[in-house]
């Protein structure tokens, strides 16, 4: 199972389009399609922001992109220690400017209608750094995704998901109901499965720009993982 957050959210259509064998289940979140002109401007800056000032200032400037401001109102010294941390690990400018770089050349657009797995695509109404409408672009491209836009949680809703109500709440949600009429199993049974599955506590890969893995612990997130792939698999 693999969850691409922003960036990695790109590197996840890659990988979906391209190496199909390699996934299982997809989970986009905060991220993009294309570098419209919104993103393009952004990351532009963001690049000459590195060029001009150093790491420092980047890491500042973006993260009034990449927090948006309910972070800075509601979590200003989580993301003060989020800073601090990038400060120690912060890539040389040549580095950044090539990865923003990358990001303004990424469009497979052409080919998302090849993705025919499972796909969860995640987003917030208040990203200042990939807007709502990105993940819905996404959901239009994927067909069968499924689409959840936070009302908050900025460019980071991954980075936040332990903490983060809204996002368990969407989790605990999810219907069985729905996902087992695709998968044509008893919901009962899938229920069951599913609690098998998550008991077994498997890693899940993120890959993104800032961070290279965490791991998702608790059974409800396992869980919708489970059931997805369930759906695409024991229905066969």
């Amino acid at each position: 199972h693999v969850a691409g957050t922003s960036t990695g959210g790109c590197v996840l259509q890659h990988l979906a389009i391209d190496h199909p064998h390699r996934v299982r289940c997809c989970i986009f979140t905060n991220t993009w399609t294309v570098a419209d002109p919104y993103m393009t401007r952004v990351q532009t800056s963001r690049k000459q922001i590195a060029q001009a000032y150093g790491p420092e200032e980047y890491i500042k400037f973006s993260s009034l992109w990449t927090c948006g401001w309910t972070q800075f109102r509601h979590m200003y010294d989580n993301l003060l220690e989020l800073e601090r941390k990038q400060r120690q690990t912060i890539a040389p400018v040549e580095v950044l400017v090539a990865r923003l770089d990358m990001t303004l050349a990424h469009d497979r657009t052409a080919d998302l209608g090849r993705i025919a797995k499972p796909s969860l695509i995640i987003g917030a109404k208040d990203d200042p750094l990939t807007p709502p409408y990105y993940s819905e672009d996404l959901h239009k491209a994927i067909r069968g995704s499924r689409l959840v836009l936070l009302e908050e949680g900025g460019s980071d809703v991954a980075a936040r998901v332990v903490d983060y109500p809204a996002y368990a709440d969407m989790v605990h949600r999810f219907s069985p109901e729905r996902t087992a009429t695709l998968a044509g199993i008893d919901p009962e049974e899938l229920r069951c499965v599913a609690r098998l599955f998550a008991r077994g506590r498997p890693a899940v890969a993120i890959p993104c720009a800032r961070a290279g893995g965490i791991r998702l612990g608790r059974e409800a997130e396992i869980a919708i993982l489970g059931l997805d792939v369930l759906a695409d698999s024991i229905g066969r």
